[in-house]
């Protein structure tokens, strides 16, 4: 029904040790290696252009207005609009890979 057989798995530890075939560990794996990969680029980037802490800031104030306030309630979920929207406004630099991450 329009979705790869695949994808179709949740993320609980029990589904990921006893219900995930392997293509989707391999695919979760390299994906997460991915995101690691990208945000330690980001970090090296960010201390060589010395951005570094400007860009904690704004990641601090960022969560400290948007995502502390609604944190404690029961029916906040970091919606793949709203974590996707975070992330592109953090992902900025001047860098192909920083704005393909965006």
């Amino acid at each position: 029904s329009g979705s790869v057989k695949m994808t179709r798995h949740s993320i609980s530890l029990y589904a990921i040790h006893c219900e995930w075939p392997a293509a989707v560990t391999l695919a979760a794996t390299l994906l997460l290696l991915l995101v690691v990969a990208l945000v330690v680029a980001h970090v090296v980037r960010a201390w060589r252009d010395r951005l570094l802490a400007g860009r904690l800031v704004e990641i601090a104030a960022t969560v400290a207005v948007f995502w502390l306030p609604r944190f404690r309630d029961p029916n906040f979920h970091l919606h793949h609009w709203f974590w996707t929207w975070f992330v592109g406004m953090h992902a900025n630099q001047d860098a192909w890979w920083s704005v393909a991450s965006s």
